[in-house]
C-alpha cells in the first residue's frame, strides 16, 4: 500500500518553534557519535510535536487485487451493486520521557580552574563552569540514549502507570524483513540480501523511497564498500588503495551508508529519511527539552534536564531491515 508523507505529517503539528529551549542544541550535540539522530533532526526543521502522548503515524487502507472487469452493457445500466468497503486504519507510537539529574556541589563551582590547562599546542579549553560542563555532558548522554532507542527500542504503550517506551525502528519494520538465514546459500551479507529489500520496497509495499540511507554497524559499511567497490586502486596513483563507497546505485535509486554507532552487530535498515522524524511532546512553558533548577537541599546546585520524545516514521511499510546476517 502507499502512505502519503504529506497527509500523515498533517497529523501532527510541524511547528519546532514551539519547541522552546534545548531541542535544537540536542538535535545538534551529537559531533558524530549519534549520526542517526542528527540526520532525523538537522537544525530541528524536521522535529514535529505531538498533542498526546500517543500519536499517530499514519492512515491506512488496502485495496483489492487489481483485475479486469467483465460487465455487459444492461449490467451497466443499472445502479452497480456495492460490494466492496475499504477499511481504514492507523499506526501509533509514543512520546517517552528522557530524564536526568545533575547535581553540581558548590565546592565543585568554585574551582574554575580545574582541567582548564592547554598543555598541547592546538588543544581546545575545557568549559571553566562545572555546571555548564555537567549540563552538556548530560545532553551527549540524552542524545545517546534517544538515538539507541529510536533504532532498537521496543514499545511499552500502556497507560496504566507503567513506563511507556518508544518502538524504535527495528522492531517497527516488520513487513520488508530479509532473513540471512532463510533463501541464501550462506548467511554472510550479500548483494543479493540489499537486491531483495529493495525489491520488497518496491513491489511489496511499493514505498515512495524519496531519500533512502542504509543505516550499519562499523563491519557492515566496510563490508559494503567491498562488495560495491570496482578498482583495488585510486588511479592513476598507485599508492592509495582501497574503497570508501558512500552511496550504492540500484535499480530504484541510490541507497547512501550511513556509519551508525547504536546499530546492533548482523543487523541493517534501510530507511526513507523523508519519513522520519523525532516527534516532541512539549511541556506547556517549558518546552520539548529543557533544563530547571530544582529544590536545594544543601551546598549544591540541583537541577533536572527533562525531554518527551518519539519517533516518527509514517509507515514501517516504506522502510527495510536485513538481519541475521554474518560479516565473514
Amino acid at each position: 500500500m502507499t502512505i502519503s508523507n504529506t497527509s500523515a505529517n498533517t497529523l501532527y503539528t510541524n511547528n519546532i518553534e514551539q519547541a522552546a529551549g534545548l531541542a535544537g542544541d540536542l538535535l545538534r550535540i551529537g559531533r558524530g557519535k549519534t549520526p542517526f539522530l542528527d540526520k532525523i533532526g538537522g537544525l530541528g526543521t524536521n522535529a514535529k510535536m505531538a498533542k498526546d502522548w500517543r500519536f499517530i503515524l499514519n492512515n491506512q487502507y488496502a485495496l483489492e487485487a487489481p483485475g479486469q472487469k467483465s460487465i455487459t452493457e444492461a449490467a451497466a445500466a443499472a445502479a452497480p451493486p456495492v460490494t466492496l468497503t475499504y477499511d481504514r486504519d492507523q499506526d501509533y507510537n509514543v512520546c517517552q520521557i528522557f530524564q536526568y539529574g545533575i547535581n553540581v556541589s558548590y565546592a565543585a563551582q568554585s574551582a574554575t580552574s580545574y582541567l582548564d590547562g592547554l598543555p598541547l599546542a592546538g588543544a581546545q579549553q575545557m568549559p571553566v563552569d562545572p555546571l555548564t560542563f555537567q549540563l552538556r555532558a548530560t545532553m551527549e548522554q540524552m542524545a545517546l540514549d534517544i538515538d539507541w532507542a529510536f533504532l532498537n527500542g521496543t514499545y511499552a504503550g500502556t497507560f496504566n502507570g507503567a513506563a511507556i517506551q518508544t518502538r524504535g525502528l527495528k522492531e517497527a519494520i516488520t513487513t520488508n524483513k530479509i532473513n540471512a538465514d532463510s533463501g541464501y546459500t550462506t548467511d554472510e551479507l550479500s548483494t543479493k540480501m540489499i537486491d531483495d529489500a529493495m525489491i520488497a520496497l518496491a513491489d511489496t509495499s511499493k514505498a515512495p523511497m524519496q531519500d533512502m540511507w542504509v543505516l550499519c554497524t562499523a563491519g557492515a559499511k566496510q563490508k559494503l564498500s567491498q562488495l560495491y567497490g570496482n578498482t583495488p586502486f585510486t588511479a592513476p596513483s598507485t599508492t592509495v588503495g582501497g574503497q570508501a563507497i558512500e552511496t550504492i546505485n540500484t535499480d530504484f535509486g541510490p541507497l547512501k551508508l550511513m556509519y551508525e554507532p547504536q546499530m546492533s552487530t548482523g543487523y541493517m535498515f534501510i530507511v526513507d529519511m523523508a519519513d522520519i522524524s523525532p516527534v516532541f511532546l512539549p511541556v506547556p512553558g517549558k518546552g520539548a527539552v529543557f533544563y530547571e533548577q530544582l529544590a536545594k537541599t544543601g551546598a549544591a546546585e540541583v537541577g533536572q534536564l527533562y525531554a518527551q520524545v518519539g519517533l516518527g516514521y509514517v509507515a514501517e511499510e516504506h522502510h527495510a531491515q536485513i538481519y541475521g546476517f554474518d560479516l565473514v
